[in-house]
């Protein structure tokens, strides 16, 4: 469990374990001053009795960052939720937690109530009921004992679990590695694709290795054959044609590590996992390895073929005898480039339509200058009537700032899920049933004009909406169409259950545009929006965000309300500031990463193939010079010769794309999940995707011929 809490001067994140849960990080606790791979395990008393321990593990991080990496730590005070802990230990550096979000503090269990963690009303975790959020963690000796552990652990809670609450409890058993759970995140999947496209980009480029290699032992057949007739022993020849591959071969490695470097700055810029950008030793290593014997294969076979080398044979052989069975096989060779780099570029575009929706979603409101201000205030200990002052004072400060338009409050954030439902009626009408139950949220005054919401009848929540006027609701298109779908819904006097006692109901006022309740999901459901100064219940136990619509000039308004909220009370925990924008951004990073990524791989399959057409064709021009000589002789033009040789090089170039096509085609559907508003087996991706790949073979191919069709032929066969 992830919760924000206070550390001035800003915000870290705390989690707590079990004494029985352990956690390999730190020192010792005998060890105060020094800093060793030990464990740090709180003591069984130090989590036995509730708020009795009020000790604490922090991170590496937070003690060089926060700490000065001050080896006279342990024993120091941090302040959690204006509660004094004391520190008994320092993660290793290696350690972050058992989640992607990286920990900055762990505390045993038995402090999370006084802490204001958990809402147990001052009780203990152990004993609530309704107590939802603990994970247990094991470490099991063999990976066979998982059904055992499920199974046992079932019957377990089935035994212990009040049927009341939960006749049919489940026990669900997965690994702490998000990616291997059942919740894996679609950026997880991304991640193997990502994965599976490298192996794809490493074929293409070990079958162009290959071709070349290929091309250019042939090409030096006479040569080595001329060698080994003046005495060359075929080892000597054996350990050239070796070290000039292995120098090539280190040389772009050398070059591939650089091009990785450089890579890791770029995804550095993306909201990765901790420790996601970083270049470690053993990945540069099976890196290094991997290119090494990419290129090193290659050239061993082109050696070998000279061991068995016949030097009569090969210096009898004319110029452009190469055999068909080479030509086969650079042809073949060719068709598993080009296939593979129009899989990589069908991917490519699926990606970028894709993040061409999401960036171009229709909310159904106005983001651009919306900033959200967020305080921990219940967990810090504030009573009701202290938070709404804060609120109040906050709001007075903030539409002070030149650069503020309006401000408002909401108990959950535009865009973000509303995690509230109730069931309602029509006051007096027991004939009219809401068969789904609205989405609720309650907002202050002015909330529909700061989001930028739009109203299409009546009007929104105000100011003088509060405790003791009539309570009114608005209500969003999806609910007025169940309330009146044949007249009008403004008017009408719901009976909200949750919310209303003793028979009162609310009086519709308005009636907002629907809008979207999460930004990717299309889904509309009905919502009414409450007035929160007149429900004080959900105030009494949810902070309340602060909504600020910025002018045209919003440059740096993101500080000036930092600056304008510290200015409110000198004890307020840490305020987190954060454009909308900034907020939806993490739903974003999975189609933004693939759309880059798989650009960036289609662009280098792209260059794989650019490369290997152009090398395959200069290579047979070169095979043929004499052919083509004597067919320009007998009255070819040089129109004729170009498009002889460019028609032979795009039939394997139009099969790799037909079959690279189809292989899109139908592994479309395990890349579906991955998409936004886009079909895996969009027809205009895959016609682009062949055009553009076409266009550049054609281009690759035409330069040899072209330069191959301007050839004297007359010089060209008095040379041979």
């Amino acid at each position: 469990m992830y919760i924000d809490t206070t550390y001035t001067p800003t915000s870290v994140t705390v989690t707590f374990f079990g004494n029985n849960g352990g956690i390999t990080c730190g020192t010792e606790r005998g060890e105060r001053s020094g800093f060793t791979s030990a464990s740090v395990i709180y003591r069984a008393d130090e989590d036995g009795t509730v708020g009795t321990h009020p000790v604490a593990v922090i991170s590496h991080r937070l003690w060089r960052s926060h700490f000065g990496s001050d080896r006279a730590v342990v024993g120091r005070s941090v302040a959690i939720n204006r509660r004094s802990v004391v520190i008994v230990g320092v993660a290793d550096e290696r350690f972050r937690g058992i989640e992607t979000e990286e920990v900055d503090i762990w505390v045993p269990l038995a402090m999370a109530t006084p802490l204001g963690l958990m809402d147990d009303q001052g009780g203990d975790w152990r004993t609530n009921l309704f107590t939802t959020v603990l994970r247990f963690v094991g470490r099991l000796t063999t990976t066979g004992l998982i059904r055992t552990v499920a199974t046992q652990s079932a019957e377990a809670l089935a035994r212990s679990a009040p049927p009341e609450l939960d006749p049919t409890p489940r026990v669900l058993v997965s690994s702490l590695i998000v990616g291997s759970g059942p919740n894996r995140p679609a950026a997880a999947d991304l991640a193997l694709w990502v994965f599976a496209v490298t192996g794809i980009v490493l074929a293409m480029t070990s079958s162009n290795l290959a071709n070349l290699s290929l091309a250019r032992s042939i090409s030096r057949r006479r040569e080595m054959a001329s060698r080994l007739a003046l005495g060359a022993s075929p080892g000597r020849l054996v350990r050239q044609v070796l070290a000039e591959s292995l120098v090539l071969t280190f040389l772009g490695t050398a070059a591939g590590l650089l091009l990785a470097f450089w890579g890791s700055l770029i995804a550095g810029q993306f909201p990765l996992p901790p420790g996601a950008d970083e270049l470690n030793a053993q990945l540069l290593g099976f890196a290094s390895l991997v290119a090494l014997f990419s290129g090193a294969v290659p050239a061993l076979v082109s050696a070998m073929s000279v061991v068995r080398a016949d030097p009569v044979r090969w210096l009898k052989e004319s110029r452009s005898m190469a055999g068909p069975g080479h030509q086969r096989m650079r042809s073949g060779l060719l068709v598993v480039q080009v296939a593979l780099s129009a899989v990589l570029l069908i991917g490519a575009g699926l990606f970028v339509r894709s993040l061409d929706r999401v960036v171009s979603v229709e909310s159904g409101l106005d983001i651009e200058r919306i900033f959200v201000v967020s305080m921990d205030l219940v967990r810090a200990g504030y009573e009701p009537p202290d938070r709404e002052a804060i609120y109040e004072a906050a709001r007075e400060r903030l539409v002070q700032i030149h650069g503020v338009q309006r401000v408002s409050t909401s108990i959950f954030a535009p865009l973000g899920e509303l995690r509230y439902r109730t069931g309602i009626g029509v006051a007096g009408q027991a004939s009219i049933t809401i068969d789904e139950s609205p989405h609720v949220n309650w907002v202050g005054g002015g909330y529909f004009e700061t989001v930028g919401a739009i109203m299409l009848r009546g009007r929104g929540i105000q100011e003088e909406d509060r405790s003791g006027s009539p309570p009114v609701v608005v209500v969003n298109q999806a609910l007025a169409r169940l309330l009146a779908p044949d007249g009008e819904a403004t008017g009408i006097c719901l009976a909200i259950k949750s919310q209303l006692r003793g028979g009162d109901c609310a009086m519709v006022v308005g009636v907002v545009q629907d809008h979207r309740s999460s930004y990717l999901d299309p889904d509309i459901p009905p919502i009414l929006y409450l007035a929160r100064d007149q429900h004080p219940e959900p105030a009494s136990f949810v902070d309340a965000y602060l909504l600020v619509r910025a002018r045209q000039d919003a440059g740096a308004i993101a500080e000036q309300v930092r600056e304008a909220m510290r200015t409110v009370r000198s004890d307020l925990p840490f305020v987190a500031v954060e454009s909308l924008e900034d907020r939806l951004r993490p739903e974003l990073v999975p189609f933004r990463l693939g759309a880059v990524l798989f650009s960036v791989f289609g662009a280098l399959a792209l260059a794989v193939v650019a490369l290997g057409v152009y090398s395959i064709v200069s290579y047979v021009v070169s095979l043929r010079v004499s052919e083509l000589a004597i067919r320009q002789s007998l009255g070819a033009t040089s129109g004729d010769v170009v498009r002889l040789v460019i028609r032979q090089t795009m039939v394997p170039v139009g099969a790799g794309i037909i079959i690279g096509m189809a292989v899109g085609y139908l592994g479309g559907s395990l890349i579906e999940a991955l998409l936004f508003g886009v079909s895996a087996r969009d027809p205009l991706v895959f016609a682009g995707a062949a055009a553009f790949l076409g266009a550049v073979s054609l281009l690759a191919s035409y330069v040899p011929a072209r330069r191959g069709a301007t050839m004297d032929p007359m010089a060209t066969l008095r040379a041979e």
